[in-house]
């Protein structure tokens, strides 16, 4: 009996952790492009397209690392 409780327990816990580094993964990712398009954003705004755009596509490379 402990055993099979045991054993519920932890495929349930090892559920939840699994769902829970997806879901910081996924936050992580969000911000880091949130924070790159905030910066993209701020160039352009300044006049500076030619290096909003060099980082844009810096980001997708380094999102796509991720």
């Amino acid at each position: 009996m402990t055993t099979l409780v045991w054993n519920t327990t932890c495929a349930f816990c090892e559920a939840v952790a699994h769902y829970v580094n997806l879901f910081i993964k996924k936050s992580n990712s969000f911000f880091i492009s949130a924070g790159y398009a905030r910066a993209a954003s701020h160039l352009a705004a300044q006049g500076y397209h030619k290096e909003a755009k060099e980082l844009m596509m810096y980001k997708e490379e380094e999102i796509s690392k991720l």
